[in-house]
């Protein structure tokens, strides 16, 4: 499930980011930190029992037990909230650029308005 996982982890990261207060980050990473280590620890107890239950089948039911309730949460909690706004801009870097080339070029755009020039809405 690690690789799997992965993504996930990075998705609700990002998510909180566009969620939440700059002063309120810090616990919510703590908590997301701590979740994912939760989760590291029993994810090999749950399958080993999902091995015993179902055989050598037991690591697929499992995973489609876990990311099918993640699915179906997603989607639930989709339909009670209404959408993100982010709570900053967005600057474009290229894959090659580092937060000095996004700072440059914004400068020379004109700070963040020219920023946001730069990126087609």
């Amino acid at each position: 499930m690690g690789a799997a996982g992965l993504p996930v982890y990075a998705l609700a990261l990002a998510h909180t980011g566009d969620v939440l207060e700059a002063h309120e980050m810090v616990g919510a990473s703590a908590l997301l930190v701590t979740l994912s280590s939760v989760g590291s620890v029993l994810g090999p107890v749950v399958v080993t029992v999902g091995f015993m239950m179902a055989g050598s089948a037991g690591l697929f039911v499992v995973l489609v037990a876990v990311y099918g309730a993640l699915a179906a949460f997603s989607a639930w909690r989709l339909t009670r909230r209404p959408g993100v706004h982010p709570t900053s801009s967005f600057v474009a870097v290229s894959p090659r650029g580092t937060a000095v080339t996004a700072t440059l070029v914004a400068d020379a755009l004109g700070g963040e308005d020219g920023a946001e020039r730069a990126v087609p809405a």
